[in-house]
Parts: C-alpha cells; structure tokens; sequence
C-alpha cells in the first residue's frame, strides 16, 4: 500500500521479469541486482527506481472526476487530502484545476498520514464534520483513496449531513 512494506523477492525466486510496486530502495536495489526487465506499477517516486513506469494518471483521473460532478450539476466542490505525497498533491491539483477552468474552487482538508497514503486513525471526524458543514451544500467531495472516503462519511455521520443528497463522495482510487 506505500512505501512502508517491506517487500522482497522470496528467497530462491527465479523469473524471466518481474512486474511490481516498487516502492522502497531496498526493493528497487534487490530488482536491479538480478539484471531482468523489470516494469515498475507504483506512483511512489525513489531516486532509485530506474524502471519503466506503467501507472495511473493522476491528472486525468483528477480532471474526469471533476467532470462527472460538474456533469451532475455540482456546484460547491472539496478535496479531502493527504499531506506530503506527490502523487496525492498531483491529484488534487488536476482536480482543482479543472473546477477553475469551468470556474469553481475547492475547498480542501488536508490530514497528515499514518503510513503511506493511510489517514491518521485518531482523526477528529467532528472537526471534519463541522468543515463539511461549513461548505455550501450539496458540495462534491473527491478524496484520494476508500480510507478516506469512509473517514468522510464517518464524518457526515457525525455532522448528521445525508450522504449524498448534501455530500457526495468520489474515491479516487
């Protein structure tokens, strides 16, 4: 799920090529040692990482997320983050930017990380709740993964703000 895992090749492990998220050094120096083509599926970027790249992109999932809510008649729209991941921020931005293309801002909430792209697990959902309230309603909400997804509807729940008659929400992943 990020960087955290400590992922390694089973000991004895022979193939013609591996396909894999690549997503710590000591992986990508292991895969560079056994000199086989290697295709990286992670967005998690290390300096070390000298494989081709097959993965999502992130600024056209962020700018047809935006569509499908703008296609649906939303007009107030919030993006729940996480702080510190590029590929978090690169989501969020292509997000942002085609709301103001069709001129509309986002409201963003933004949580430090656990690990990887996992929310803290002592979130103050009342504060995100009363945040949700804060925004003209219906808004459209587009979080980065399912985790945060669930931690926003938690959130309405506590704010007691239907979902999604007042908030829809869209995983990005």
């Amino acid at each position: 799920r990020g960087g955290e895992e400590p992922i390694t090749l089973p000991h004895g492990w022979r193939g013609d090529g591996v396909i894999a998220r690549i997503n710590n050094p000591r992986l990508a120096s292991e895969l560079v040692s056994l000199k086989i083509p290697t295709v990286n599926v992670s967005g998690i970027r290390i300096s070390e990482n000298p494989f081709p790249c097959v993965t999502t992109d992130l600024s056209a999932s962020g700018r047809m997320a935006a569509q499908y809510f703008l296609d649906r008649g939303f007009r107030s729209f919030a993006y729940f983050s996480l702080l510190g991941l590029h590929y978090v921020a690169a989501h969020q931005e292509a997000f942002a930017a085609r709301l103001g293309a069709a001129g509309f801002g986002c409201a963003v909430y933004a949580v430090r990380t656990r690990q990887g792209a996992q929310p803290e697990w002592n979130l103050d959902l009342a504060e995100i709740g009363a945040w949700l309230v804060s925004l003209p309603r219906p808004v459209a909400v587009l979080t980065w993964n399912a985790s945060s997804s669930r931690d926003v509807l938690f959130a309405c729940q506590v704010a007691d703000l239907p979902v999604p008659e007042e908030v829809a929400i869209l995983s990005g992943s």
